[in-house]
C-alpha cells in the first residue's frame, strides 16, 4: 500500500511538471438546484438508484421527501428509461424553480415523446412547490459548499483541464459547470444545453457523482475529494465529450455516414436512427480514447494498457487504433495542427477499418 501511494505521488508530480503553466479553461463547481431536484424525483421513482446506497445525504432526502413517494411527478417519472434525464434540470431557474419549456429536447426527444417530457418538467415543478424543495436546498447549503470546495481543491491539485486544453489546442469558449451530485447517480456530460435552455448557452455541464470508488476515504457522508486517477480519468473523459461536441460541427454528416461496426458498437443502438447511433459511438471513441492517451502520456503506460484491454474485452477494438493514431500523427504536431484540423485523418482511420 505504501509503495502504491508513493508511486501515485510520483506520477502526479511528473504529470504536473509536464503541463503548461497557463489554464485557459473556465469552470464552476456547484450543486445545480434543478439537476438536484430531478435527481430526487428520479430517486423516489426508482429510475436509477444511487451508486452509494447509504449516506447521510440520502438519509436527509428520505426524511424530507419520503412521504411524497406517491406524488404525481414521482409516478410519472417511473416511465423514464434511465436517469440521464436529470440534464433537463437546467430548465429550472431561481428559488421558485421557474420553468422554461424547451422547444427542443436534444436526443431525449428520440427516446421518449416530447409531450411526456413536458409533463415530466411541469409535474417536477409542482413537486418542488409541494415539498418545499428550496427550503431543503437552503438547509443543505453548508454541505453543498463543503462538497463543492472538495472537488474544486481536487481540480486545482491535479489540473486535468489544463492537460485537455493543451491536448486539443482549440479554445473552449464555454464555462464548464461541474454539477456536484451528492445523490451519486451518474457521471456524464450534458451535450445539448443550448437546445433545452438557450439562456445558458455559455455553460457546458458535467454531472459529478458521489462514488466511493473515486475517493480515498470511506464515510457515511458524501465526499468529493476524488483521488488522482479517478479525477483525471473522469474529467478527461467527460470534458472530452464537451470539446468534441464543440469542434466536430463541420463533420457531422460525414461521421453519420460511417458504417464501421464491431461488438462494441451494438451498445450504441439506442435510437431508431443509424446515423445518430454512429455519432454517439464516435463520441465515446473520442472521449475514452483521449482519456486513455493522456493516462499513457502523464500517468502510467501500464494503466493505459489495462484500460485498453478492458475496452477490447467488450469488443471495443478501435480505441487502440485511435490512441496509436493520436500518438503517431497528432500529439507531437498539435502546435501546427489542432484537433479540429486532425478530424479528417481520424475519420479516414475509421473508414479504413470498415469490414
Amino acid at each position: 500500500m505504501k509503495f502504491a501511494y508513493i508511486a501515485i505521488l510520483f506520477f502526479q508530480s511528473t504529470f504536473l511538471a509536464a503541463l503548461p503553466l497557463k489554464n485557459e479553461v473556465q469552470y464552476e463547481v456547484k450543486v445545480h438546484p434543478g439537476t438536484e431536484l430531478l435527481h430526487i424525483v428520479n430517486y423516489l421513482a426508482g429510475v436509477n438508484q444511487p451508486l452509494v446506497k447509504k449516506s447521510s445525504y440520502l438519509d436527509d432526502v428520505d426524511e424530507w421527501f419520503g412521504e411524497y413517494i406517491n406524488h404525481p411527478a414521482v409516478k410519472h417519472a417511473k416511465e423514464l428509461p434511465y436517469n440521464d434525464f436529470a440534464d433537463l434540470g437546467w430548465c429550472f431557474e431561481g428559488k421558485d424553480m421557474n420553468l422554461s419549456i424547451p422547444d427542443r429536447y436534444g436526443y431525449f426527444g428520440h427516446l421518449i415523446s416530447t409531450g411526456y417530457l413536458e409533463k415530466y418538467l411541469k409535474l417536477s415543478q409542482q413537486f418542488a412547490q409541494d415539498t418545499r424543495f428550496w427550503d431543503f436546498y437552503q438547509e443543505q447549503e453548508s454541505n453543498f459548499r463543503n462538497w463543492e470546495n472538495e472537488f474544486t481543491a481536487a481540480l486545482e491539485r491535479d489540473l486535468p483541464l489544463q492537460a485537455l486544453d493543451d491536448f486539443f489546442k482549440v479554445p473552449f469558449d464555454k464555462v464548464i459547470y461541474f454539477s456536484i451530485s451528492p445523490m451519486g447517480t451518474s457521471l456524464k456530460a450534458n451535450l445539448f444545453l443550448d437546445e433545452i435552455n438557450p439562456k445558458f448557452i455559455n455553460y457546458a455541464p458535467v454531472i459529478i457523482p458521489y462514488d466511493r470508488n473515486f475517493v480515498a476515504q470511506e464515510s457515511t457522508e458524501p465526499n468529493f475529494e476524488y483521488h488522482h486517477l479517478a479525477l483525471t480519468n473522469s474529467v478527461w473523459h467527460e470534458v472530452s465529450h464537451l470539446y468534441w461536441e464543440e469542434i466536430n460541427g463541420g463533420f457531422r454528416e460525414e461521421i453519420g455516414r460511417l458504417t464501421y461496426s464491431d461488438d462494441y458498437t451494438s451498445n450504441f443502438n439506442t435510437f431508431d436512427d443509424r446515423e445518430l447511433n454512429t455519432y454517439f459511438f464516435v463520441h465515446e471513441l473520442v472521449a475514452d480514447g483521449v482519456a486513455i492517451f493522456l493516462k499513457k502520456e502523464f500517468i502510467d503506460e501500464d494503466l493505459a494498457e489495462e484500460h485498453l484491454l478492458i475496452n477490447e474485452s467488450v469488443g471495443g477494438m478501435l480505441f487502440r487504433d485511435f490512441v496509436q493514431l493520436v500518438e503517431s500523427q497528432y500529439y507531437y504536431n498539435r502546435e501546427e495542427k489542432n484537433f479540429r484540423k486532425f478530424i479528417p485523418q481520424f475519420i479516414e482511420m475509421i473508414e479504413n477499418k470498415n469490414p
